[in-house]
């Protein structure tokens, strides 16, 4: 379904500058598991993705850009591969991309049915235990939180000072302002923050073991399984993070990502026009892990998400998602993977290994 995950809006393989760059040869690719982290060339591609998206109407931008595609041959072979994935991610025509024949001389053995009341049974089963899993952390967090987001809603909530805080798709936060600071909880999710200056009352956002103060600023915190991330748009924040014994000072463009389970923290640049891009039903992401979308990608869905196979939870990918049509988008990411995703129970979807 064309524009269902479009990782650049524009004409597939034809970059800001004007570029017209052919398609690799099948089977070539930019997402994998790890070369992709491994290989400063297609990072540097990657990023110029990324960049040119942010700022499409920056002149300059596109000539420094021109100028690194001329330079020489692997830079002009990992924008094409970067440009290839983001094709196929955005869900192209099929004459634009090629797929792979069916073997024709493969004959399928025909299944063993079961009883109908089996299925009904087990699907019953799926069903219940499915709602368990997701309900009872729900409640949890409608206990603690003062404001709260459902799937797939979108929230701006005005705090107590006037501050605003945008809350992404199945998000929560509790609010504190009885103290000398100003203090929010992200308990799930990820919010974005506009904060109203205060110098003797700074503004705190903790989420899980991370700490980020203000005083006044536009930030946005992301707070998934395995990371808690920082980004700003404008001003500073500071950020104290376990393991870590200096505190992070961020500015416009830096993004911070806390391991939780690592306990170790990076430091990276982002464009500060994407950050928080959410807000605006489409999300930019670089080099994330295929497990990390899939857990934001559950926020727009309801009710599990199961990936059978652990290997693709680690590997890399780069996109603008649109998350008007998350389940499309999920197939896409599936696809993107080799695999292929299964709707078991409205409230089950697997992703498999094709």
């Amino acid at each position: 379904m064309p524009g269902v995950l479009k990782l650049a809006p524009r004409q597939p393989s034809r970059c800001r500058g004007g570029w017209q760059l052919p398609l690799p040869r099948t089977g070539e690719t930019f997402v994998n598991g790890t070369n992709s982290k491994n290989n400063p060339v297609r990072l540097q591609a990657a990023h110029w993705l990324l960049r040119l998206e942010g700022s499409p109407g920056d002149g300059a931008l596109r000539n420094e850009f021109e100028s690194w595609l001329q330079q020489n041959e692997a830079h002009r072979a990992a924008f094409r591969s970067a440009e290839h994935t983001w094709a196929r991610l955005g869900k192209l025509p099929p004459e634009l991309i090629a797929t792979p024949a069916t073997p024709a001389d493969i004959l399928p053995l025909k299944p063993r049915r079961r009883p109908r009341i089996f299925w009904a049974s087990a699907g019953a089963l799926l069903a219940a235990a499915c709602l368990l899993l997701v309900a009872a952390p729900v409640i949890q967090r409608h206990l603690e939180a003062d404001h709260i987001t459902g799937v797939a809603e979108l929230s701006d909530v005005v705090l107590p000072d006037g501050s605003l805080a945008s809350l992404d798709a199945d998000s929560a936060i509790a609010v504190d302002y009885s103290g000398a600071e100003r203090k929010v909880i992200l308990l799930a999710g990820q919010a974005f923050f506009q904060v109203h200056p205060n110098p003797d009352r700074p503004f705190r956002v903790n989420a899980a073991d991370l700490s980020v103060r203000v005083t006044g600023t536009a930030f946005s915190v992301d707070k998934l399984a395995s990371t808690v991330t920082v980004a700003v748009q404008s001003g500073t924040v500071e950020v104290a993070s376990p393991g870590v014994a200096e505190v992070s000072r961020l500015g416009m463009g830096d993004r911070l990502v806390f391991d939780r389970q690592a306990r170790s923290a990076r430091q990276e640049q982002v464009v500060p026009s994407t950050v928080a891009s959410w807000r605006s039903r489409r999300l930019v992401v670089h080099d994330a892990t295929v497990g990390d979308m899939v857990e934001i990608l559950g926020r727009y869905l309801p009710g599990m998400i199961v990936v059978r196979d652990g290997s693709m939870n680690g590997r890399s990918i780069s996109g603008v998602i649109d998350l008007t049509q998350p389940r499309e988008a999920l197939n896409a990411l599936a696809e993107s993977q080799h695999g292929k995703l299964s709707q078991i129970t409205p409230y089950l979807s697997v992703i498999s290994k094709r």
